[in-house]
Formats: structure tokens, sequence, C-alpha cells
């Protein structure tokens, strides 16, 4: 029997319904004062289902987060990229001041 999950049940009755007289009270919990009472096997089936979902919306995060880190490293990259654009911008910057102030000895002298 193929059971689904839905996410606001917890369990949902076999086809047919599933009246009292089919119940064993040795092998049943109950999850809640009002919800019916299920067999370990379909406790099972339930844990089974919410344990899924949760798997699936675990990798949904997980491929989300992936996605942020790789929108990180690019713009860490980039500012990888311009920060070596400016040490090569201050490095010519030197030179020139030392430049200068060479040729300002030079015409002084």
């Amino acid at each position: 029997m193929t059971r689904t999950c839905h996410a606001t049940r917890f369990w949902e009755p076999p086809m047919g319904g599933g009246d009292d007289s089919q119940v064993d009270n040795n092998s049943t919990t109950t999850l809640t004062p009002h919800a019916a009472a299920i067999t370990y096997d379909q406790f099972g089936a339930l844990l089974n289902c919410k344990l899924s979902k949760i798997s699936i919306d675990i990798g949904d995060d997980i491929t989300h987060l992936r996605e942020c880190l790789d929108v990180l490293n690019s713009k860490l990259a980039d500012y990888d990229r311009r920060i070596k654009s400016l040490e090569s911008v201050e490095k010519e910057n030197n030179v020139l001041k030392a430049t200068v102030a060479d040729l300002q000895c030079r015409l002084n002298s």
C-alpha cells in the first residue's frame, strides 16, 4: 500500500478506512489524543516520509548555500583583482615620485 506524505497531516489512513475492529491493540501507538491509532509499520512509514522530506529540504538548503558561496567567491576574486590593480598603481606612483624627486634634485643642483 502506498501512503502519501502531507505537510499538514501526520498519517493518512489506509484505503477503505480502517475501523477499530481491524486494529491490533498490542501493536499500536497514538500520535495525538485525537489521532487515529496506527501500527508500528504505519508509524515507520510516516517517519520515513518525514525524514525523506527533511532530507530534501536540507539538500535544497545546501544547494542554495553553494550558490551563495559561488557568488561570494566570485566577488572575492573581483576584489582581489582590484586590490592587485591598486597595488600596481601604487608602485607606479612611488616610481614617479622618486623620478620627480630625482629631477628636482638635478634641477636644483
